[in-house]
């Protein structure tokens, strides 16, 4: 039985408002499937856009994990200015379990992470390179990994 061949689908991403008004700019107020396919192209040699493949399955999750991160990161300093305004022991009790959760899912989310560099031979690899870099650690590099193509 022949094997398939597996296609690589290449992408990039543009902003369709530009690509409109790059194509009214250059006189083209007609659209159609057939012109638009054409100044899209236009569009993307006249910018020099190059389409790469999509991000892996890989990437995405560490991708979303860095992101919740620092949502977890941004939350913790808000709710730590917070609670300087308040007096109310009550209310501080609930900062101070608002801010327990924060910190053990913080600690879920970094060794998640570190894991799923640790799992990929070249995110691993080029993780040893970042950190002999004064001043990059944990987070600087998954984001790194997290924002650059494979």
């Amino acid at each position: 039985m022949p094997m398939a061949a597996t296609v690589q689908m290449l992408a990039a991403v543009v902003n369709p408002r530009m690509v409109r008004h790059f194509a009214e700019a250059m006189g083209l107020e007609e659209k159609t499937d057939r012109i638009d396919a054409g100044v899209i192209a236009w569009y993307a040699a006249t910018k020099r856009i190059v389409a790469q493949k999509p991000a892996s399955e890989a990437q995405e999750r560490l991708k979303a994990l860095v992101t919740r991160l620092r949502q977890l990161t941004e939350l913790r300093i808000m709710q730590s200015n917070q609670r300087r305004l308040v007096a109310n022991s009550d209310v501080n009790a609930m900062f101070c379990e608002m801010m327990s959760l924060i910190a053990r899912q913080t600690r879920e989310l970094e060794a998640r992470i570190a894991a799923l560099i640790d799992a990929d031979p070249l995110w691993r690899k080029l993780d040893e390179g970042f950190r002999t870099i004064k001043g990059v650690a944990d987070r600087t590099v998954a984001r790194l990994m997290a924002e650059t193509g494979p």
